[in-house]
């Protein structure tokens, strides 16, 4: 979460903004949970079950939504849904998961892109 919303003209930030959010204060609250986190050396990392559960709502957030594969949209609305410090970074940051979904719908209609197959 924290590469996406480094990039100032980058859709997540985008998103977080058009949704109601401050998109500047997601990047701080998201770097500081990144720096409490524990690190692992000299040990084969794993990944967590939320980790996997974002990543399969993402999928399925693709799929509901007609496209044929996931983006950071689809990422970025399955953080701020499943319980995790991410999400709350998010909800933090002024927006809910129901904004995002607003968010996404507004740049499709302006941009004429219905889902990620037509790009």
């Amino acid at each position: 979460m924290c590469t996406y919303i480094e990039d100032a003209s980058g859709t997540t930030r985008s998103l977080i903004k058009r949704g109601g959010g401050d998109p500047v204060r997601v990047a701080e609250l998201a770097t500081a949970q990144l720096h409490k986190m524990p690190t692992v050396t000299g040990a084969q990392p794993q990944t967590s079950q939320v980790v996997m559960q974002i990543l399969n709502d993402s999928l399925e957030t693709a799929k509901t939504m007609g496209d044929s594969h996931a983006t950071v949209e689809h990422l970025l609305l399955a953080l701020s849904k499943v319980k995790s410090n991410a999400k709350d970074v998010i909800e933090l940051g002024g927006v809910t998961s129901s904004d995002i979904e607003q968010a996404i719908k507004m740049i499709r209609k302006d941009s004429g892109v219905t889902n990620v197959n037509n790009l």
